[in-house]
């Protein structure tokens, strides 16, 4: 499971998810409503995080989990102006705060240091927090598709196809929530 945040110097505005070969976007601000990824990360809790930086990256710094279940998996790696940081053990129904400080740019500079904060929510299809009977409704309107731009959320198993199994893991979710 792959999410890609751009950032400006930081500055997180979206997020993007894999799957397969496929890329789809949600949002994952820094501030205000919480970016909620509904998807399996599998027996293992296991995501990966891509941040875009507005320049190229030097170092990557310190990179943590701060807040929530969940720790950095190994170095992240750097590619021109992208930090790939995988994760592993992350629980459901949680947020998470992954932390970077001094991060430096090409010019050698340390970027100011940044929280991004991410919800965690299997079956949560709307992003609302809670997993409720709208979600699995959401859910089994799409079942028979393939997972797209429009629909890749109603996928929370992530097998590129929108089956009962995804009704059936999204209802078993029900009534859990994000505190």
């Amino acid at each position: 499971m792959e999410f890609m945040v751009n950032a400006m110097e930081l500055s997180t505005d979206r997020a993007w998810t894999e799957v397969e070969i496929k890329t789809f976007d949600f949002e994952l601000p820094l501030t205000g409503k919480l970016g909620v990824e509904c998807r399996s990360g599998g027996a293992q809790g296991n995501y990966t995080l891509v941040l875009r930086f507005t320049n190229q990256l030097n170092t990557s710094g310190n990179v943590s989990v701060t807040s929530g279940l969940g720790s950095v998996s190994g170095t992240p790696i750097i590619k021109n102006n992208t930090m790939t940081v995988n994760l592993t053990g992350v629980a459901n129904g949680q947020k998470i705060v992954v932390t970077l400080a001094n991060v430096t740019d090409k010019y050698g500079r340390t970027l100011a240091s940044a929280k991004v904060p991410v919800g965690i929510l299997l079956g949560d299809v709307d992003g609302n927090k809670t997993v409720d009977n709208k979600d699995v409704n959401l859910v089994t309107a799409k079942v028979g598709a393939t997972a797209g731009a429009t629909n890749f959320r109603n996928d929370v198993n992530v097998d590129g196809s929108i089956t009962q199994d995804d009704v059936t893991v999204t209802q078993a979710q029900v009534g859990t929530s994000i505190p």
